[in-house]
């Protein structure tokens, strides 16, 4: 286990830009590759099963995760796959990009984010 790593993990924000459940999902995903990782956060060379079986997920959404992940550059590929021996995934936690991550439009409303779509802003009736 790699402890450095799995730190690295919780400390970074999943970003807006997706579901609740897909950061969710995002957050197992990587924490799993942390725990087999190197202190850097390299040489994760679990499965899809195996990731599976750590974070009860079907291949699909992991599958779905991992390349929602390389797309937005916090994994990368290591190795290819060869004959019986899985991708090897790097981690890549950097600080988050405001704009990727819409945390100035979160300031200015709040209500633009996903997670609050469905709340009605108050009308002066109801402050009172």
């Amino acid at each position: 286990m790699a402890l450095k790593a799995s730190i690295r993990v919780w400390r970074t924000p999943m970003p807006l830009m997706m579901t609740r459940r897909r950061r969710v999902q995002a957050k197992l995903v990587l924490l799993a590759l942390a725990d087999v990782a190197d202190d850097e956060g390299a040489n994760a060379w679990p499965s899809v099963a195996t990731i599976g079986r750590m974070c009860e997920m079907s291949p699909r959404p992991i599958t779905a995760v991992l390349a929602d992940l390389r797309t937005r550059g916090m994994i990368a590929e290591q190795a290819p796959p060869g004959q019986h021996r899985p991708r090897t995934w790097r981690l890549i936690l950097n600080p988050p990009d405001p704009s990727d991550w819409q945390v100035a439009d979160m300031e200015k409303n709040p209500l633009n984010h996903p997670d609050q779509q469905h709340i009605a802003p108050l009308n002066d009736s109801d402050r009172q």
